[in-house]
């Protein structure tokens, strides 16, 4: 009997040590990694490499709201998505975050953001559009390093409100 607890002790302890370990996340060096990834997000904005945008900071399968209009699905999605916008006269994205919670392999930031497209001239006294909002961004921690898989972004300004048509009686 005092054989078999023996045997089964020596068992128990060889399969937990060649179980795969799961290392503990560090939630400092994860909120860093995501500062350091989002300021690059955002330089590549707004120089017009949204290109670079789709591959270095999303995922692949990764899907983009951007305010009043359709979702980006997937790499592709966000790089023509992107590239559509650069093609616009100057763009000035900022993003500001908020709050960073990471929890094993997610993360996720809320923050706010503004933006702003300038006419052709050059002049950035007066913006075309401009636009200011929340967002959320939830991450996840690939090969490559973090990154997001959803970015949901929700503009402050409101819609235009419809004007009322004329019904004429007959």
């Amino acid at each position: 009997m005092r054989f078999r607890r023996l045997l089964t002790s020596l068992g128990l302890i060889g399969c937990t040590a060649h179980s795969p370990s799961t290392s503990a996340i560090d939630p400092v060096t994860v909120k860093a990694a995501i500062q350091a990834l989002d300021a690059n997000a955002m330089r590549l904005v707004n120089s017009g490499h949204g290109d670079s945008l789709a591959t270095q900071y999303f995922t692949t399968d990764a899907v983009a709201t951007p305010p009043n209009g359709p979702a980006w699905k997937g790499a592709e999605a966000i790089r023509a998505g992107f590239a559509q916008a650069a093609g616009a006269p100057r763009m000035e994205l900022h993003w500001v975050i908020d709050a960073i919670r990471v929890s094993d392999s997610l993360a996720s930031t809320q923050g706010t953001y503004t933006f702003h497209l300038y006419p052709p001239t050059g002049d950035t006294t007066k913006a075309m559009v401009s636009d200011h909002g929340n967002y959320v961004t939830v991450f996840v921690r690939t090969p490559q390093g973090w990154r997001a898989l959803f970015d949901i972004v929700d503009s402050e300004i409101p819609l235009p409100t419809p004007t009322p048509t004329s019904t004429a009686k007959k």
